[in-house]
């Protein structure tokens, strides 16, 4: 018995990847915008902070918060392809 596979599916499915993209991509720009703040304040007044991050519960440098920033950037960035990538699928699918 073969089973019918639905490209529908396909399209819903990109819809979430770029709507949890659009999501990652949010968080990542918010913890690199934290710590530039934290490097201007340090820059400013001497003072170091420190920001507790979402969902960790320890206190988080500026340099982990850059990098965790960039990292969710990037992957984000790769969300966003493989979802035009599953949108051209259906797409080309479509057409036949």
């Amino acid at each position: 018995m073969k089973r019918e596979f639905s490209y529908d599916t396909i399209f819903f499915l990109s819809i979430l990847l770029t709507i949890v993209g659009t999501l990652l991509i949010s968080k990542g720009i918010r913890d690199m915008d934290t710590a530039l703040n934290i490097c201007i304040v340090k820059m400013e007044t001497g003072v170091e902070f420190y920001d507790r991050l979402i969902f960790q519960n320890k206190p988080s440098t500026m340099s982990e918060l850059q990098s965790l920033g960039i990292s969710e950037v990037l992957f984000s960035f790769v969300l966003f392809l493989l979802a035009l990538s599953l949108m051209w699928i259906t797409y080309l699918n479509k057409r036949r």
